[in-house]
């Protein structure tokens, strides 16, 4: 991760490097992964549903995803 971010202060040409997964999760798919229970309140206005990054700039500079979220919270709640 600081390779690429050395990289983009070198060779960016831009100033929208965004580093983030090619999945998407909810908070309560995240949640859920972790066994956690949880109470939702009434949904209110203004409230953002959904967004995505565009990491096509980041993946131009070799960037490449090396993790995912469920493998990453099942290893870490193994070592609890």
């Amino acid at each position: 991760m600081l390779l690429m971010i050395i990289r983009v202060l070198f060779q960016g040409k831009r100033d929208d490097y965004f580093i983030g997964a090619l999945e998407s999760y909810s908070v309560l798919d995240v949640a859920n992964m972790m066994g956690l229970k949880y109470h939702l309140s009434p949904e209110k206005l203004g409230n953002r549903t959904i967004s995505r990054l565009d990491t096509s700039n980041i993946e131009a500079l070799g960037w490449q995803q090396q993790h995912k979220l469920p493998n990453y919270i099942s290893a870490r709640l193994k070592n609890l």
